[in-house]
């Protein structure tokens, strides 16, 4: 399973990475072990019953490593097999390195929305959404939002009504279609959910991003109180109106707890 995985690592700056990416090739460990050099970062590995490491090279840089147990016939691995294993790792570092330049790309436009956002408002305008932003990040911490929905609503309420009407609705909708990711996809449907208070759809799926909607909801009239001269508390209340997100009020609660748990003491 995924726990004999998740403690391991590869440093890029590390001896291992180096090796490997030198290799160019898939290699036992036991090959490996050869090097004094290497043996301590490739305890992790052979204690978890990992046998084989490959490279997934772009150019001179390591993008990752595939890992192999034994066969499951208990024979040697043949030489053609490696051969073989070889090549689907450059098709895959290809891959990687395709797709790490789209998610460059949806980065960008994410950066370019937030730069014409940010330039549309008054100046304590934009000190609201940016408060309301970090109060989001703890929320969706408190709410145990996976990662990639929680960096989207952060960046919705950033992003805030800019992305629902035009010139931005619009240049989201173009992104989106272009976006070979999804990400973008995801932050339009994201946007649009938020825009109603509608109940979310059947599958966990649908739930996540009803949860993620009414976070963005909520930290949007954060915003709006604040910007209005609200203190925290009644930004708070203002926030916590929504009467089906009981979840989204209580992660809101905790946050804004954490927050203050992290303010200096006045003298």
């Amino acid at each position: 399973g995924l726990e004999r995985v998740t403690a391991l690592d590869v440093s890029a700056t590390g001896e291992l990475a180096q090796v490997l990416t030198a290799l160019g090739r898939p290699a036992r460990c036991a090959e490996l072990e050869r090097f004094p050099e290497l043996r301590g970062e490739l305890l992790g590995f052979t204690a978890a019953g990992f046998t084989l490491l490959a490279p997934l090279r772009a150019g001179d840089r390591l993008a990752g490593v595939l890992l192999a147990d034994e066969r499951t016939d208990g024979r040697d691995v043949l030489r053609i097999d490696m051969d073989v294993l070889g090549l689907l790792c450059d098709a895959a570092a290809a891959g990687l390195e395709s797709a790490g330049r789209c998610a460059a790309l949806a980065d960008r436009w994410i950066e370019a929305a937030s730069a014409h956002a940010r330039a549309e408002r008054a100046p304590g305008e934009d000190a609201a959404r940016g408060e309301a932003a970090a109060l989001a990040v703890r929320a969706a911490r408190a709410l145990a939002m996976p990662a990639a929905l929680a960096r989207l609503a952060v960046h919705a309420v950033a992003i805030g009504p800019w992305a629902r009407h035009e010139p931005g609705a619009r240049s989201l909708a173009e992104a989106a279609e272009a976006d070979p990711t999804g990400r973008l996809r995801d932050l339009a449907r994201l946007v649009a959910a938020s825009a109603t208070e509608t109940e979310a759809g059947e599958g966990d799926d649908a739930r996540a991003l009803g949860e993620a909607a009414a976070l963005v909801r909520a930290a949007g009239r954060f915003a709006e109180a604040r910007m209005r001269g609200a203190d925290l508390d009644g930004a708070l209340g203002a926030a916590t109106e929504d009467p089906g997100a009981e979840a989204v009020r209580a992660a809101l609660r905790a946050a804004l707890r954490e927050e203050r748990a992290g303010e200096p003491r006045s003298a």
